[in-house]
């Protein structure tokens, strides 16, 4: 769908509606959005927490922080992330 554009210069009813068309639109958006996230973060923790608690799953999973950054060890998210907080 994409937004709406208002052409004319009249604020007016026009313009309200097609902002409240957009806010709408923006709303199902992020609820979808959300909805996906949170499917796909169970269907992770799910692999994760069924693999037997010694799994090296664990340990790939826990190499991507919460931004979604990848790192190639455990040791190496482990020391970006102390360099950020100190």
């Amino acid at each position: 769908m994409g937004l709406l554009k208002l052409i004319s210069n009249r604020i007016s009813t026009e313009w309200k509606e097609k902002f409240n068309k957009n806010i709408d639109y923006l709303n199902d958006l992020e609820k979808k959005l959300s909805d996906q996230d949170k499917s796909t973060n169970s269907r992770i923790d799910n692999l994760v927490l069924h693999s037997g608690g010694d799994s090296p799953n664990e340990v790939v999973d826990a190499r991507v922080n919460h931004k979604g950054e990848t790192f190639a060890t455990l040791q190496g998210r482990l020391t970006d992330t102390e360099k950020k907080v100190s």
